[in-house]
């Protein structure tokens, strides 16, 4: 558990951000910093980064969203959503909504920090992503109207330079395809915002000397 301590206590500090985003950054975007500055009227979301130990590996899940008519359609992301007026912040609103779409239980995670909150352009969110852990094991039981598979993912595979790839990939709502910085994860292109939220913190586990 060395490296859960060591990343809990480097989450207190200051985040790399867009030194660790320009990895997986595949176009020029507005920082969560510009949006606030110029006070524009944006969505509000958090999502969880859940980490697990599960032999003698450390694991994190991911979920494949189902298709609908949206922009994030049939992408991987984080269990997360929008913050629903009853959520006292948006820590709550990360738990609330993994226990929604993946069924863990929020008194069994143990929230470790932030990582640097971000806009999607596309869909207009401002997100805040949030790492938490849990040292039980979780009885995953999937929303079947949100999520199309549930992916357990290793943190090696998203560490070092050698884990970024580029691929072309179908953008929702679009007829054509565009060539993008990616993560694979079991066989998944993960980029975009949620790549960009790995990449910062495969950066911070890095520093800290994970391989």
């Amino acid at each position: 558990m060395e490296l859960i301590a060591d990343l809990k206590k480097r989450l207190e500090e200051n985040l790399p951000a867009e030194v660790a985003h320009s990895r997986l950054m595949n176009y020029p975007r507005k920082t969560a910093a510009d949006i606030l500055a110029e006070k524009l009227d944006v969505k509000k979301s958090a999502v969880l980064c859940l980490l697990f130990e599960e032999a003698g590996e450390w694991k994190f899940y991911l979920m494949l969203r189902n298709s609908y008519k949206g922009v994030h359609s049939a992408q991987v992301s984080f269990p997360g959503g929008k913050r629903e007026e009853t959520d006292k912040d948006y820590k709550e609103t990360a738990l609330r909504e993994a226990e929604e779409e993946l069924g863990i239980n929020p008194n069994e995670v143990e929230i470790l920090g932030a990582l640097s909150t971000m806009y999607i352009p596309p869909s207009n969110f401002l997100v805040y992503p949030f790492v938490g852990v849990v040292r039980t094991k979780q009885n995953i039981v999937p929303d079947p109207i949100e999520v199309k598979e549930v992916i357990v993912a290793n943190l090696r595979d998203i560490l070092g330079l050698k884990a970024v790839s580029n691929s072309f990939v179908k953008v929702s709502g679009g007829t054509g395809r565009i060539k993008v910085n990616h993560y694979t994860v079991n066989n998944h292109i993960v980029w975009g915002a949620t790549g960009m939220i790995l990449a910062e913190l495969a950066y911070i586990l890095e520093d800290l000397g994970a391989e």
